[in-house]
């Protein structure tokens, strides 16, 4: 489920791309959550209300600013950045994830990953570029939309406990669309009709996208599916290239590159560590 929420968030991101110099941020934000508003209405109305009872409204409207956070700055990058530079980008996440992952969710990392992270972040230093002041900044807003994203992760992962995925994707949703309301407002361009169908595009994608990266981390530890996101990079150098011919420098090569192998240990580790860990009872056996 991770690799198709990858590919269609790259759809998605190309889409942004496209309208990335005709509406701010925080507009595209906006019309994102709108969208996903209207298609979750004749789900709700089938379940009722009853699907959306909670007790952690806190936790849910930390989640909603932390995706806020993410896709603003996400949506700026992509606008600015090459594709596959921007994209490149997301490979931070399974290294922030591993840091946030200890901090949050108790998992235990050891040295050896320790290691690969910070093998991961020199590769983010390669891609950054510090000496290129056109990218540099840019670079930090998209690194930015990944610690949104893994705070994101971090709180859906504990929301799954007693939360639905129809709740969760509802108060992402509605919430995100009441925060953005205003600052859409006062940064408002009046889209034409022509946009509409990539406007709408964006939010069905985003909506189905969304669905898959909650199945996925309902199932699955947070560190184990954070190294998939890294087919990401290739969906979007593919569609960067015959949409943009973006061609990734050879500095975000590297640094991917460098990135790729560090969490692709991490990935190795962890799997080892699955194999020799001794199996909890099922509980339903009990």
């Amino acid at each position: 489920m991770i690799t198709i929420d990858n590919l269609v968030v790259s759809v998605m991101l190309v889409l942004i791309k496209v309208l990335g110099d005709q509406f701010p941020p925080i507009e595209l934000v906006f019309f994102r959550s709108l969208v996903g508003v209207i298609l979750l209405v004749p789900l709700l109305i089938h379940l009722r209300v009853v699907a959306l009872r909670t007790k952690r409204l806190p936790m849910h409207t930390l989640r909603v600013m932390c995706s806020i956070g993410s896709l603003y700055c996400m949506f700026w990058s992509v606008a600015v950045l090459p594709l596959a530079e921007a994209t490149a980008m997301a490979f931070t996440r399974p290294l922030i994830m591993t840091l946030f992952a200890v901090l949050f969710l108790g998992e235990v990392v050891r040295w050896r990953r320790w290691s690969a992270v910070a093998v991961g972040f020199l590769g983010v230093l390669v891609m950054a570029r510090p000496d290129n002041p056109e990218l540099a900044p840019m670079m930090l807003v998209a690194l930015a939309s990944n610690a949104f994203a893994c705070a994101s992760s971090v709180v859906v992962k504990k929301l799954t406990a007693t939360e639905t995925t129809t709740s969760l994707m509802y108060y992402s949703a509605i919430g995100m669309l009441g925060f953005t309301i205003l600052p859409a407002y006062l940064a408002w361009a009046p889209p034409a009709m022509v946009d509409m169908g990539t406007i709408v595009a964006i939010g069905v994608l985003g909506v189905f996208g969304q669905f898959c990266f909650l199945r996925a981390y309902t199932d699955g530890r947070a560190s184990v599916l954070a190294p998939f996101d890294y087919s990401r990079l290739l969906f979007a150098t593919v569609l960067g290239f015959f949409m943009f011919g973006d061609v990734p420098s050879r500095w975000t090569v590297i640094g991917a590159a460098i990135i790729a192998v560090s969490t692709l240990y991490i990935t190795y580790r962890e799997a080892a560590l699955n194999r020799a860990a001794p199996k909890a009872p099922d509980a339903t056996q009990l």
